[in-house]
């Protein structure tokens, strides 16, 4: 959020650029349900108490808001994501826009070609 990435771009980073799994983040929460995900961040946050990064572990508002709202992920068929049905009857993904919470069209993520092929701007 600080960077003003989508939740597309998030996990565009997170998925196998990086060696994880294709559902990346918010697709494997998505997955796991909001609701799950909600429980198992605010129960670590309580827990770790003296720890000097507890404070990753307290989830955004927006995760309480989606989980309010309903927006739990596979369960209830939108979360992050979203399935609908295009005007020729093929699906469209549509992500969550978590300063909305309102689902709207992917935009596609693009990165410097530098970040291909394990190619770097920095030569050394």
């Amino acid at each position: 959020m600080d960077l003003g990435m989508t939740i597309e771009a998030v996990d565009a980073l997170t998925g196998p650029v990086v060696g994880h799994p294709k559902s990346a983040s918010f697709k494997t929460a998505d997955l796991v349900g909001v609701d799950i995900v909600l429980h198992v961040a605010e129960n670590v946050y309580e827990g770790v108490v003296d720890d000097e990064k507890r404070e990753m572990f307290k989830p955004p508002e927006f995760i309480r808001k989606m989980a309010e709202r309903n927006l739990l992920g596979n369960k209830t068929k939108q979360g992050f994501y979203k399935r609908v049905k295009g005007q020729d009857n093929k699906n469209i993904v549509l992500s969550l826009n978590y300063n909305t919470l309102e689902h709207t069209p992917q935009q596609e993520v693009k990165f410097p070609p530098w970040t291909r092929l394990g190619t770097s701007p920095v030569r050394g």
